[in-house]
């Protein structure tokens, strides 16, 4: 499989990967800078329990041996936040991000 062109890779990323849950709330690491392919896209995923959510937009990255993205990570991009709800690497072409906006 490819990897997706440079030229195609015109977003950039603010990905603060989630570390866990603390006595204040979620965890997060050192702030990453990733240049991306965003594509808005709707996308209903279930998560536990059968719970169903909306996810707005699908963004693609390089694989990144001292990246790892998790569910639960935080995605800034043109002043909007997300939550990572599905990260799904595809062999050593791209990661794919299913992003979910925060409210």
């Amino acid at each position: 499989m490819n990897k997706i062109p440079t030229y195609a890779m015109r977003a950039t990323l603010d990905i603060e990967p989630y570390t866990g849950d603390t006595a204040y709330g979620p965890g997060y690491g050192t702030l990453v800078k990733v240049r991306a392919h965003l594509q808005p896209k709707r996308r209903i995923i279930k998560i536990s329990e059968g719970v169903e959510i909306v996810c707005t937009a699908i963004a693609y990255i390089a694989p990144q041996a001292e990246l790892k993205v998790e569910v639960l990570s935080r995605v800034s991009y043109q002043g909007k936040t997300y939550t990572v709800r599905g990260s799904e690497p595809y062999q050593d072409s791209y990661v794919e991000l299913t992003l979910e906006p925060k409210l």
